[in-house]
């Protein structure tokens, strides 16, 4: 007789193994690589105080630069505006001599032009010429005169005007000037007098953004290390610099604030 295999049988011969459930391994994430989180990038480093401090003196000295050139720009405004009312008066002068000349021939030797009820177009073109010429003669003599210092006194009513103005927005710019070159950064500045040039806060710059330095003593050893091995060093002197200039320039300025001349050492 045969035998019909039991369903135990039939289990044994699948296996218990088939019936467990699959066990779903947890999907690594995006930012974790075998079990280990991705570095941050690295953060741009901030500016040191040595550094922002370098950063404020250069704005400083920028402004100063600023206010300089508005002090030269007045004083070109005005030197043309003298120019140019010294040429009217030149003028003026200059056109009164001819005048003079033909009312007097018309008035009294009317024949030296006019002859035989014609004018003579040789001798009435040879009269404008002349004219002319002391007209222009004329005009560079009075020009001479006028340009002298006791000439510029002569026409000082006529100037009076401009003059006054300029004189008032050059206080207001030399008042701000002071300003500047009062501020700690500059008047106590941690840099050396000399370095406080555009030239010598960029080197001093160059260092920090470099990584070179982090603080100011040490960039300014570096740049006179590199200094004492060229051989144009002495650019960056105390005398040249901007600063020096100026207070220079203010000195002379309050001995005589009504002078109309701002020489180029102080600019």
């Amino acid at each position: 007789m045969s035998t019909v295999p039991s369903n135990s049988a039939g289990r044994d011969a699948v296996g218990l193994d088939s019936l467990e459930p699959d066990i779903v391994e947890p999907a690594v994430a995006d930012n974790e690589v075998a079990g280990t989180e991705l570095a941050e990038p690295d953060a741009a480093p901030l500016p040191t105080s040595d550094q922002e401090y370098c950063r404020k003196v250069s704005q400083t000295l920028g402004s100063i630069e600023k206010n300089v050139q508005s002090r030269n720009d007045l004083s070109r405004s005005l030197a043309q505006a003298i120019a140019t009312r010294r040429s009217v008066v030149c003028i003026i002068i200059a056109m009164i001599l001819p005048i003079i000349v033909w009312v007097y021939v018309l008035n009294n030797t009317l024949e030296v032009i006019w002859e035989n009820g014609q004018l003579n177009a040789v001798r009435a073109a040879g009269l404008a010429a002349t004219t002319a010429f002391l007209g222009v003669l004329v005009y560079m003599m009075v020009s001479k005169i006028l340009g002298t210092t006791a000439g510029s006194k002569l026409i000082a009513p006529i100037t009076k005007g401009v003059t006054s103005q300029f004189l008032t927005e050059r206080a207001e710019v030399n008042r701000a000037l002071d300003t500047l070159l009062n501020e700690d950064q500059i008047k106590n500045s941690k840099i050396p007098a000399k370095l406080l040039s555009a030239q010598g806060l960029g080197q001093l710059q160059h260092y920090f953004t470099s990584g070179q330095s982090e603080y100011i003593d040490d960039a300014v050893y570096m740049l006179e290390q590199d200094l004492s091995h060229v051989s144009h060093h002495q650019v960056f002197s105390e005398a040249n610099t901007l600063v020096a200039r100026q207070k220079a320039y203010l000195e002379r300025y309050h001995q005589n604030p009504s002078s109309l001349t701002d020489d180029d050492e102080g600019r």
